[in-house]
């Protein structure tokens, strides 16, 4: 093996293997993953979550949430098993359930058709944005406003953050402090153990409303009611959001409600057309980071290795943190035959003497760009659906609206 590319030996002690990756990825900063990853875990998770409790409590932040978002992301647990899972358990009360998820499913879709323009604005804006950069105040969770810095630290420290508490991230950053989402919407994706360009960015764009009807902003009474006060006790700043909504209306958007746009780029053309090279026994089924669970179709292929390839290039345009490895390496290591290699691709290929990659299908232009680095045909696979559709995707709801019966037959329960 060349001296430019090395193969990682995964600790199967989670405890030691936390501080060996962190040793191994230097570059990758932040805290340990306190969320352990994998499949077992993904289905663990899964056989907790509580349907009904879901739907009644969602939104507040000690609510009865999943944290099921980082499997998904991971190819750990796919959607379609968790939605049939809970209209096993709770039928019709399943419906909010099922429904968030449609709004992942969604945000990918919209992704693998617009491709790369997703990182700009889709639409006009429909308030006037800024474009100031991100303040080290807001990355440091030292702006002064306690709901803000402790989403800040939740999101630096865990990873993860309550759904509600990033849409109030985002319409702070966005509307307030007129930060470019664009490069907000970056640094967030590079915290989270969950992020994926379509939800993270796509999510800042509905805020933004650069891709929805109207900008998302709140006030304190929405903050108060679903953080049970906590958020507000003890916070001795100006509170920017204590007004009703038409006074932060006219402060935030005054009378306008459209403004002028930069037109968003073309959709992003593939950097690598799928190719159908003939199976041999030199093809190499290359695992990224979206398909580590073994319940996926693709792993019945036949293939004479199976790899994964921490590519400098790849991981640098991914801006992951160190968490994030730790927990897509949790993952690589309960897969188990999977050989793990650091380096640039075009050489671990070479190294491997494979003739032609298989791997599942991606929107991700990194990871297009990664194999195209590869000098070698590559073959897709599709992962499973979430639903069948082949319409436009304009508006969320006109997508619900279409695939809702696939789920519930009959209709939902919900009021």
């Amino acid at each position: 093996m060349s001296a430019i590319v090395q193969r990682l030996h995964l600790p199967k002690d989670r405890i030691e293997r936390l501080p060996f990756l962190r040793r191994s990825f230097q570059n990758c900063v932040g805290a340990d993953a306190k969320m352990i990853g994998g499949r077992a875990a993904g289905l663990d998770a899964l056989a907790k979550v509580n349907p009904q409790a879901y739907a009644r409590t969602r939104n507040h932040l000690d609510g009865d949430v999943t944290r099921l978002s980082p499997y998904f992301r991971h190819g750990m647990l796919s959607l379609r098993e968790a939605a049939d899972d809970a209209i096993l358990r709770a039928k019709n009360d399943a419906h909010k359930f099922v429904f968030e998820l449609a709004w992942r499913d969604f945000w990918q879709r919209v992704w693998a058709e617009k491709g790369d323009a997703i990182r700009s604005a889709i639409e006009p804006a429909k308030v006037a944005l800024g474009a100031a950069p991100m303040p080290d105040d807001i990355r440091s969770g030292r702006t002064g406003l306690k709901c803000m810095d402790q989403f800040t630290r939740e999101l630096v420290d865990d990873g993860y953050v309550h759904n509600h508490a990033r849409m109030w991230f985002a319409s702070y950053v966005i509307h307030h402090r007129k930060i470019d989402w664009r490069v907000a919407a970056d640094w967030y994706y590079g915290q989270l153990l969950d992020g994926d360009w379509a939800s993270n960015h796509l999510s800042w764009q509905w805020v933004g409303s650069t891709f929805s009807a109207k900008p998302y902003f709140f006030n304190k009474e929405n903050l108060v009611r679903f953080s049970d006060g906590k958020l507000c006790q003890g916070c001795k700043a100006q509170c920017p959001f204590d007004a009703t909504y038409e006074m932060l209306e006219e402060r935030l958007f005054g009378r306008s409600q459209s403004a002028p746009q930069v037109a968003s780029p073309a959709a992003l053309s593939p950097a690598l057309m799928a190719q159908s090279p003939s199976a041999d026994a030199r093809a190499t089924l290359l695992i990224h980071d979206e398909m580590l669970g073994d319940h996926l179709s693709i792993y019945a292929i036949p293939a004479a290795q199976k790899c994964f390839v921490f590519d400098p290039e790849w991981m640098a345009a991914e801006g992951w943190s160190l968490k994030r490895v730790q927990f897509v390496c949790d993952g690589l290591a309960a897969l188990g035959d999977v050989q793990i290699y650091v380096g640039e691709i075009a050489h671990v290929v070479a190294a491997l003497g494979s003739s032609s990659l298989l791997t599942q299908s991606t929107p991700n232009r990194n990871t297009h760009a990664m194999l195209a680095r590869a000098g070698i045909p590559v073959r897709f696979h599709d992962a499973p659906a979430f639903a069948q559709y082949d319409g436009k995707l304009t508006r969320f709801m006109h997508f619900w609206s279409r695939i809702e019966r696939q789920f519930f037959p009959g209709g939902s329960a919900r009021k």
